[in-house]
């Protein structure tokens, strides 16, 4: 539309970082069922490899592999939904309400195809990223910030225009 978007002041850092440290605890609560389900199936393969009777070896090996399966559809259902959560805690600043996962599914529905556009953008900017390796590890932390920073846009361009309701800009082409 041709208007200037100013960046955010920079002003109350402290209060930036304590954002930054929920936001870490929401994606860390979402990927708590991961790791108890790591766990659990580990323990199940240790079993199954630890005991000298071969029928309770494949029970627990069949046992291990269907939690890995369960927790292996969580973990897709996790990548698909972390951005939508990220956006709602972005738009709420609240634990709570970040967590809705009504919420979330709205923000992810509100325009699909472009969400996993959204997804698959971000993946290659952080594909991208790892070329920072290539310049003596010191690029990775610019290259692996810049990723992050692309990820980041692609979520508020995407909150503005599919879910705060402004529609789809006629003239820009939206990613």
């Amino acid at each position: 539309e041709g208007r200037d978007e100013p960046l955010p002041a920079w002003d109350n850092l402290g209060e930036k970082f304590v954002q930054g440290l929920i936001l870490l605890a929401v994606l860390a609560l979402l990927a708590l069922p991961l790791m108890l389900g790591g766990c659990i199936a580990g323990v199940f393969q240790r079993l199954a490899s630890a005991t000298r009777v071969e029928g309770l070896a494949i029970l627990f090996g069949l046992i291990g592999i269907f939690v890995w399966l369960l927790f292996a559809l969580y973990a897709i259902a996790y990548s698909l939904f972390v951005p939508a959560f990220v956006i709602r805690y972005a738009v709420t600043k609240e634990f709570g309400p970040a967590l809705n996962i009504r919420a979330a599914w709205s923000v992810l529905r509100a325009n699909i195809g472009n969400y996993v556009l959204m997804l698959i953008v971000a993946y290659v900017a952080s594909l991208l990223s790892s070329l920072g390796t290539i310049l003596c590890f010191i690029g990775v932390f610019l290259t692996g910030f810049w990723a992050y920073l692309v990820y980041a846009h692609l979520l508020g361009q995407y909150y503005r225009v599919y879910v705060a309701g402004s529609g789809p800009l006629p003239t820009v082409a939206t990613v």
